[in-house]
């Protein structure tokens, strides 16, 4: 039995330790850095209250996918420009259009 609960401390402390570093706080913005420190608290709060070494590594899974959720800065920052390009690209096929119906009225 006392191999078990060391075993399982053990697998605890690795989880623990392995989503503390899963990613690098410093590619996200502030906002998702918040979100990610609190994804983060609520993973070694589940993983401490796993009974056992299957539901350590449910947990830090769980963890994990929502940590994967999170989008980084350069992610946002993608997504910020391919719509400034689409609303740049909708902008110039309206003036194209105004520009033909002007050229047909001639």
């Amino acid at each position: 039995m006392l191999l078990l609960i060391l075993f399982s401390s053990n697998a605890k402390t690795t989880a623990k330790a392995s989503l503390e570093t899963y990613v690098n706080a410093e590619d996200y913005r502030q906002a998702q850095q918040t979100e990610l420190a609190t994804v983060i608290a609520n993973g070694k709060t589940a993983i401490d209250n796993a009974t056992d070494v299957a539901g350590v590594e449910t947990a830090l899974a769980n963890a994990k996918s929502v940590i994967d959720e999170i989008k980084t800065d350069a992610e946002l920052t993608a997504e910020e420009a391919a719509q400034a390009l689409a609303k740049d690209l909708e902008t110039k096929e309206v003036v194209e259009v105004a520009e033909n119906v002007s050229e047909i009225k001639e």
